[in-house]
């Protein structure tokens, strides 16, 4: 399993709701940003879109890359963390949500 990647689907979530704001249809984006409407559908299905199709979107929506990118070790590494603090203090991390 790859140690970084992409999270599409997370980039089309912002992109849609974005849009929604702006009052533009996802054909109306693909036409601004020269990509093809069809990447969109396949955004929507999981897939990732190419690296200078995923650059235009972010600065479309005025956002880092880096924010739809993901590193599994920092992730392991910060549940790791949560589990080892839920586990020393149970009632403080049930605190916040009302239990």
């Amino acid at each position: 399993m790859a140690t970084h990647g992409f999270l599409g689907p997370l980039l089309h979530e912002a992109l849609e709701r974005e849009l929604s704001e702006r009052g533009m249809s996802f054909r109306d984006l693909a036409r601004e940003l020269q990509v093809s409407p069809a990447m969109f559908t396949r955004m929507s299905n999981g897939a990732r879109p190419d690296v200078d199709a995923a650059i235009s979107m972010c600065v479309w929506l005025g956002r880092p890359v880096e924010e739809f990118a993901y590193d599994r070790a920092a992730a392991d590494r910060a549940a790791a963390a949560v589990a080892e603090f839920a586990d020393a203090e149970p009632e403080r991390v049930r605190e916040p949500l009302g239990r």
